[in-house]
């Protein structure tokens, strides 16, 4: 579910204040260093936010509002367990708290948890039935995308990811494999990696939605429609696996280079 931003939001922006020594001044209650705050993680100063949410906290422990604004500081820096924490910490001081269910419910996606996701989520929808219909039309919105996008995106992704890793499967197979069985296994291989690739683009929808609002999908399609946003989206696979073989390229060059490193530094420090 589309998060980020949604609880930030209903709090106004307000300009950073500094005094004459370009120090920060103090402010005079938690609502202006929530402000403050906001205005921080807008410019993505994610550590100053932090700061500020935190001081807040402490001029008002019980302010559900900052917990929550600071777990998506923490949530932004890829702090994930200390999101969910603020998030919960928001929660249990307003139990009818639904922004702070939605952001703890997408912290869980992150981190696999998808049981207690859907816990959360479902408990939003319920304290705010307009975060369901926010959700469902992202949703619907990002199926008109996948309806678009996928076709030639599984046939190019799985062409480039065959490509890219059929040469280094072959070469480990010994010389009793002759070319037909060879030719088989190719076969099955690349049958296998299509339906990974399709299996693995059922979780499209649910990803556009977390990150894009109904609206913002709904530009992507009429982008996708035009010469230009079809020419992105057939070259884009090929592009992307013309990346992926530099960078089996380089690996060879990275590992050792990775290892020479290594053995310094173990050296430093006297182990052999």
């Amino acid at each position: 579910m589309k998060k980020r931003i949604v609880a930030l939001l209903a709090i106004p922006i307000v300009v950073v204040a500094h005094d004459a020594t370009g120090q920060e001044t103090p402010l005079p209650n938690a609502q202006s260093y929530v402000n403050r705050g906001v205005a921080y993680y807008n410019k993505d100063d994610d550590d100053r936010a932090i700061a500020d949410f935190t001081q807040a906290i402490q001029l008002n422990p019980k302010y559900a509002v900052a917990y929550n604004d600071r777990g998506l500081a923490y949530d932004k820096k890829g702090d994930t367990d200390r999101a969910i924490a603020d998030y919960t910490k928001a929660i249990q001081l307003d139990p009818k708290y639904a922004v702070a269910y939605n952001n703890r419910g997408n912290a869980y996606y992150t981190k696999g948890d998808t049981d207690r996701a859907i816990a959360d989520f479902t408990e939003a929808t319920q304290l705010d039935p307009k975060l369901a219909v926010a959700y469902n039309d992202a949703i619907a919105a990002a199926k008109e995308l996948t309806a678009i996008t996928t076709p030639d995106l599984v046939g190019e992704t799985t062409r480039g990811m065959v490509a890219n890793t059929w040469p280094q499967i072959e070469r480990s197979f010994g010389p009793q494999i002759d070319a037909a069985t060879r030719a088989e296994l190719r076969s099955e291989f690349e049958h296998l990696m299509q339906e990974f690739v399709i299996d693995a683009m059922q979780d499209l929808p649910l990803l556009f939605a977390r990150y894009f609002t109904a609206d913002e999908l709904h530009q992507l399609v009429a982008f996708y429609k035009t010469p230009v946003g079809a020419k992105w989206m057939s070259q884009m696979p090929r592009i992307m696996a013309g990346y992926s073989a530099t960078l089996l390229r380089r690996t060879t060059a990275f590992q050792e280079q990775l290892r020479g490193r290594w053995q310094a530094v173990l050296r430093k420090h006297g182990i052999k």
